[in-house]
């Protein structure tokens, strides 16, 4: 029996984008644990997790210029936001694509 809360996928981009994370994603989600991916930083692997079923990723991504990132994802993106961006000094206003 899996007896786990959260999956974490991280590792190398090898890993993280091979068949055998995918089956692993594809299980916890069938178990409804949440799934974290680390260190994903381009619109394609952000596109690659959420179409899997991810719940959440990170990366710096957003870190260089958060604000053309945010309004850029925030178009771009099918289903809910992955990213939850905070309210820290720099980050770009929760309704950035609204402006």
């Amino acid at each position: 029996a899996w007896a786990y809360d959260a999956l974490f996928i991280g590792g190398s981009t090898g890993w993280k984008l091979s068949e055998a994370a995918d089956w692993c994603i594809r299980r916890a989600k069938e178990r409804g644990v949440w799934v974290h991916a680390g260190r994903v930083n381009s619109l394609r692997r952000i596109r690659h997790f959420q179409l899997i079923g991810v719940d959440s990723v990170d990366g710096t991504y957003i870190r260089f210029n958060p604000r053309e990132a945010y309004q850029r994802l925030n178009k771009q993106l099918i289903q809910p936001p992955l990213l939850q961006l905070s309210s820290s000094p720099g980050d770009p206003p929760h309704d950035a694509g609204n402006s």
